[in-house]
């Protein structure tokens, strides 16, 4: 009956929707062929000018024309259509109680709707093309007021949107303008009819999801509202409405011919009807370099169209190097040559083609260094500022990017301008991935015309940027007859610029280049070998947290095939947003405060407050701390107010570890997974589950299984086994291991209150029907009374697959964008001969001769410099030459190291770079070392006392203590103070990188945890003692199992301590048996020091963290900071900070003393004071010890990337490894 009642009220709530407001929402929202209504025909983005000395400026403030409406307008957001304000567009109703929103923006971060991020799914569900639902369905209504100046009347006036997702209606004053379903290209209105003198009232309603919302499954935040510019723009009544600028270069590349295609329309029937039309080029001084005109007639028809065309003597060639611009200027005359208007656009000469089987601009085949770009703002979402987007531009520009793929749609029309100036070759993408079905869409009939107005649209705004050099029609859609349209469209429309096709295989038979995407480099050397096509990677090195390993390898690769022509790496930022975080106290003892993730609201519970969950992606999550660890017995209990199915209901779930959950509309299940198998039981729901407040317990005893609603036992069943390890955080409302970046639905949607878990099962008297529970010994007691706000945090959602940038989400460099940086590296740097100073240097700029950049080079011994002096040469575009530089004479010191360090730098200053910016290096090392004659030192052996626990050896100023029981070197003192905590243990496990623990490709991590790699135990087998002359010697042999006590590895440790306090140590190790994973994450050593040790010094590679895989963007030398400076702020914390190639560390305190660490050749090393970084799921997580955890490891595995893991090159085998390491304490 209740049913009934909602869905009476609903059919009541629409009928007065469609009465009121004028149309069938269905009809719009629901309609795949309904994409605009009462919309100009797409042109590119025009405003006029009154003069021609405004025209020039191509700044659209300078227009009398021109009127911004961005700012600030009220706002009123609703679940759903049917609860929005009615008539809200009448400017009789008072909206003055709203609240005031900022256009442009995404509604979702001014503080409404949810966040919510997916990958391959569509963010609302069920997965039914063309439904939309009706009960959540949020949609914002806006309002505001503009007046247009005095000077507009007698013109057209149009309203032009540049972004509107997902769809929107438009009145003004009260009348209805016109419907938008386009999200990602821009909405123009012809309004000139419906304006007032005086005060307008213009309001738009947007709704979060359409039928359009089944192509924008983009791997992104899924945001909604007006959240691009809005302005108004006046014409006169005869008008150049849109125009094509086209430029081509002759057989040599020199002489061009530019032609511009103009559409004119008369909006009234008025004269003339002969026109006048003049083009001017002018070049960056503002001196005019062609001109031409002609006359155009109407010839009783209100439009025309006609083209102008001028020849140009060698004009300057726009290229991403040399982004030379011309500004065109337009203008149309009528009688006697009066002025109609002015118009302006910006024109790069360059010619595309496709020759020999490779792409080429200005006949130059391009190496595209590209990466993939979302437009993406930590604090505004989708809204991108021009601040925003200028700091993008430069750092690619300076990280050698040429290239962008705009992934997977239009960007801001600022964008592209901004592209052609700085330059950047840009692939412009169409607004259509239907990553979740990519097969039917494409096929479906009824879909044509989304995907064709979504791809004409995007052509006719942007056609006229010369950056833009591919088309693509579309990512991860497959293949269908829609697409053969569109590449028939733009065959017709615009014949010049590559098409690109971005399905799994990387290309279609009408495409000009094949697009392969995340290949392995010997695959695409397989590819270069075969293909009679230009191949550049659609997507590749997917940069997912601390990865772009083997970048290096891409690039040498694709230097030698000429038709391996690069690619775009997956992606350029970090998707993070800043979000709010509040906590909610656990009244148990163990402290485990549940976090609102997304925007829970505390609403009335069963008792008191309690938490309600919207099923848009809000929920509760707990830390992973050990205290949730459950192997044993467990009860969770709770109570739960259910509401509308939404197809997901966790209720209390460690992943598929353990949980408590409502299955389907009918079933509510309580399971459990034990180290082999897994139990799980289940009961039919009672009736008037729904909107009700039910208690709910599963109690876990060890052995059985028993499911509880309202106090009564409806489920029980054997479950012996116990509880495995679980890697996933413990939350309400979600399944952490289920609900992640491909899940396709909504989460819980239901409010609870009292939840409580037990590490022991409860009898059914102690479960808490009551306010108090009867026991206190609660693992966790959340009463949802008490909330504290923490610092905001950024936010990857519901997976941290969107963190997959090269830099972070405020832009600052992550360290694999060095290693991007050097691998594009246009100069490559050869030594031949050290005694002549021989180079080899190759350009590989396309139109750059390395005469305009300055040549340095400096020698280096140690941390000092020996000689240094910059140089010049003359090296055209894509060809090398052999130099000569006069290297000194180095004079050979015991322990020396010596490098020579070639670059080359900026000469001037440049938009995206001030003079002496570096564009390319590399390094060589110097022989200047002669072997180190020690000294024979006057001092006492050392001394060893030995109880029945313990082995103490001393010298004058250094006491070692080893456990006997264990083998361990326990503690080290130094001139009194503790300098090791603990000694060297074998280390082989790291924290995950991202990569290692994603499912696409191989979560390596779970090989690792499978065998215990991660909880190696220790077992000591033998100890002695030996002494010589000046030293002891102690010799362990320690074996490393696994925790169900299969043996892994045998260890080796020889300490050999010395009468000066010095130890060395020897490790050798090998695998016991067969170790059941493909690789090791590494091989070495961790021992732990005191914090006060904490200015780290190194002689390696740095001054940021480096892996086998990629390194060669980071120079070797000397460096030193803090041991919490290494830390890198990964959203997702995990293995971070190491240093490849170092020959020597040391760690000192404040007042320098220490430990100098020297091993018997270069190796890895890294710090850090952070002891939980695999469980913190965030970095507001991650908790420091008392102590700095230093690893030394003779073999790291390289961090690959995915789904191409380490390479096998990179990786640390199960094998045997040797290595000693001195330590030397310093004072």
């Amino acid at each position: 009956m209740q049913r009934r009642m909602i869905i009476l009220l609903i059919f009541l709530k629409v009928s007065h929707l469609v009465a009121q407001d004028i149309y069938d929402l269905n009809k719009y929202i629901e309609n795949p062929a309904m994409v605009a209504e009462n919309q100009e025909p797409p042109h590119v983005p025009l405003v006029v000018y009154d003069t021609f000395e405004q025209a020039k400026t191509d700044d659209w403030e300078y227009s009398p024309y021109y009127l911004s409406l961005n700012g600030d307008w009220k706002f009123q957001w609703s679940w759903n259509p049917m609860e929005a304000p009615d008539n809200f567009y009448d400017p009789d109703v008072d909206v003055s109680d709203w609240k005031s929103i900022s256009v442009p923006s995404v509604w979702q971060m001014m503080g409404y709707d949810r966040n919510m991020y997916r990958n391959i799914p569509q963010a609302l569900q069920p997965y039914d093309p063309s439904y939309v639902p009706d009960d959540i369905n949020p949609t914002g209504c806006y309002r505001t007021t503009f007046e247009v100046p005095e000077s507009w009347g007698q013109r057209q006036t149009f309203l032009h949107f540049d972004g509107i997702k997902s769809c929107a209606f438009v009145w003004l004053n009260g009348e209805y303008v016109g419907y938008d379903q386009g999200s990602m290209t821009a909405a123009e209105f012809n309004i000139t009819t419906k304006l007032r003198p005086g005060s307008n009232t213009l309001a738009v309603k947007v709704l979060r999801w359409s039928d359009g919302s089944y192509l924008e499954d983009q791997d992104m935040w899924r945001f909604s509202g007006i959240y691009r510019d809005v302005y108004l723009h006046s014409t006169p009544n005869i008008h150049i409405r849109d125009f094509y600028v086209k430029t081509d270069l002759d057989a040599h590349y020199q002489n061009a011919r530019l032609a511009v295609d103009i559409d004119l329309e008369k909006y009234k029937d008025i004269k003339p009807d002969t026109v006048d039309l003049q083009a001017l080029l002018l070049d960056v001084r503002a001196d005019t370099v062609a001109q031409v005109s002609s006359t155009a007639e109407f010839k009783n028809a209100p439009r025309l169209s006609t083209r102008l065309q001028m020849t140009i003597d060698n004009p300057l060639k726009w290229s991403a190097e040399k982004p030379n611009l011309y500004t065109l200027v337009l203008s149309l005359h009528g009688d006697k040559n009066a002025v109609i208007e002015f118009l302006t656009e910006k024109v790069g000469f360059r010619k595309l083609e496709i020759k020999n089987g490779l792409a080429l601009i200005n006949g130059v085949p391009i190496d595209f260094m590209g990466v993939n770009r979302h437009e993406h703002h930590p604090a505004l979402g989708r809204t991108m500022t021009e601040e925003m987007m200028r700091t993008d531009i430069e750092l690619m520009k300076q990280l050698n990017i040429n290239a962008v793929r705009l992934s997977h749609y239009p960007n801001d029309p600022r964008w592209y301008d901004l592209c052609d100036e700085y330059g950047l070759y840009l692939q412009d993408e169409v607004n259509a991935e239907c990553h979740y079905n990519v097969y039917d869409p494409p096929r479906d009939k009824g879909m044509v015309m989304s995907f064709m107005d979504r791809f004409e649209r995007m052509v006719q705004r942007d056609k006229n940027h010369p950056s833009i050099v591919m088309w693509s029609t579309g990512n991860e859609c497959g293949l269908g007859p829609v697409h053969d349209r569109m590449a028939d469209y733009i065959r017709a429309v615009d014949p010049d610029r590559f098409l690109m096709h971005q399905d799994f295989s990387g290309g279609a038979p009408f495409t000009d280049i094949h697009g392969p995407r995340y290949r392995t480099p010997q695959q695409f050397r397989e590819l270069a070998e075969t293909s009679d096509k230009p191949i550049v990677a659609g997507e590749y090195a997917h940069a997912m947290g601390n990865s772009l390993g083997h970048f290096d390898d891409f690039w040498t690769l694709f230097r030698d095939y000429e038709n391996l022509q690069g690619g775009f790496v997956w992606d350029w930022v970090d998707q993070g947003l800043w979000s709010e975080l509040f906590r909610t106290i656990d009244m148990s003892k163990y402290g485990n405060d549940g976090f609102l993730m997304g925007r829970p609201h505390v609403t009335a519970g069963k008792i008191g407050n309690g938490i309600e969950l919207s099923g848009l992606d809000d929920w509760l999550e707990f830390y992973r701390d050990p205290s949730l660890d459950f192997t044993g017995a467990f009860t969770l209990e709770c109570w739960i107010y259910p509401r509308t199915w939404f197809g997901a209901n966790p209720i209390i779930t460690k992943g598929e570890t353990f949980g408590l959950a409502q299955s389907d509309q009918n079933q509510l299940v309580f399971y459990v997974t034990h180290p082999n198998g897994s139990s799980r039981i289940s009961t039919k729901l009672p009736m008037h589950w729904a909107f009700n407040w039910h208690h709910v317990a599963g109690v876990y005893d060890g052995d059985s299984l028993k499911l509880y609603v309202d106090e009564e036992c409806l489920a029980a069943a054997s479950a012996p086994g116990g509880v495995a390890l679980g890697y996933v955080p413990l939350c309400i409302g979600r399944n952490a291991q289920r609900h992640h970046e491909h899940y396709a639905g909504w989460l819980s949607n239901s409010l609870f209150d009292n939840v409580r878990i037990y590490d022991r099962a409860l009898i059914p008297e102690e479960l808490g029907l009551q306010e108090k529970p009867t026991s206190t010994d609660a693992i966790v007691w959340l009463d949802f009374e008490e909330f504290i706000k923490m610092e905001d945090y950024l936010s990857y959602g519901i997976s941290p697959f969107c963190i997959n940038g090269v830099v972070f989400a405020d832009r600052s460099l992550q360290p694999e964008a060095w290693q991007m940086k050097k691998s594009h590296q246009p100069v490559k740097i050869e030594l031949l001969d050290v005694t002549t100073g021989n180079f080899k240097i190759t350009n590989y700029h396309d139109y750059t001769n390395l005469n305009e950049l300055e040549g340095r080079w400096i020698v280096m011994e140690d941390d000092h410099t020996i000689a240094s002096d910059t140089f010049n040469v003359e090296v055209a575009p894509r060809s090398f030459e052999y130099i000569f530089l006069p290297l000194p004479e180095i004079e050979a010191k015991p322990g020396a190291t010596c490098w020579l360090t070639m670059s080359f730098h900026l000469k001037t200053n440049t938009m995206w770079a001030a003079k002496g910016h570096e564009i390319a290096f590399e390094q060589f090392e110097l022989a200047c070392s002669v072997p180190h004659r020690p000294q024979k030192e006057n001092v006492p052996p050392p001394r060893l006392v030995e109880s029945d626990h313990l082995i103490r050896i001393y010298t004058a100023d250094v006491s070692y203590t080893f456990n006997k029981a264990t083998g361990v070197l326990d503690v080290v003192f130094f001139n009194g103070q503790e300098l090791f905590s603990k000694g060297p243990s074998l280390k082989v496990y790291r924290p995950p990188i991202l990569n290692e623990t994603a499912a696409w490709g191989k979560a390596e991590a779970d090989d690792w945890r499978a065998i215990g790699l991660d909880h190696l135990q220790d077992f000591l087998q033998s100890m002695v003692v030996d002494t010589a002359d000046n030293s002891l010697t102690v010799k362990t042999l320690i074996q490393s199992r696994s925790p169900d006590f299969v043996p892994r590895f045998q260890n080796e440790f020889i300490y050999t301590i010395f009468g000066n306090g010095e130890l060395l140590l020897s490790h050798r190790v090998w695998p016991l048996g067969d170790v059941p994973v493909e690789y090791l994450p590494k091989m070495g050593i961790q021992l732990e020091l005191p914090r006060q040790y904490e200015r780290f010094t190194w002689f390696g590679r740095g001054p940021f963290e480096t892996y086998p895989d990629r390194k060669t963007g980071a120079r070797i030398g000397m460096y030193s900071g803090s041991v919490d400076d290494q830390y890198v702020p990964y959203l997702v914390p995990q293995d971070y900070g190491n240093k490849t190639d170092v020959s020597w560390i040391m760690l000192l305190n404040a007042s320098g003393s220490g430990v100098r660490i020297v091993p018997n050749e270069p190796l890895n090393v890294s710090a850090t004071t952070y002891q939980n970084i695999e469980r913190a799921a965030y970095a507001w997580q991650l908790r420091q010890a008392e102590s700095i955890f230093l690893n030394i490891d003779t073999s790291v595995s390289g961090v690959g990337g995915t789904p191409v893991n380490a390479r096998p090159q990179y990786r640390t085998m199960p094998q045997e490894y040797h290595y000693s390491v001195r330590f030397i304490p310093v004072q």
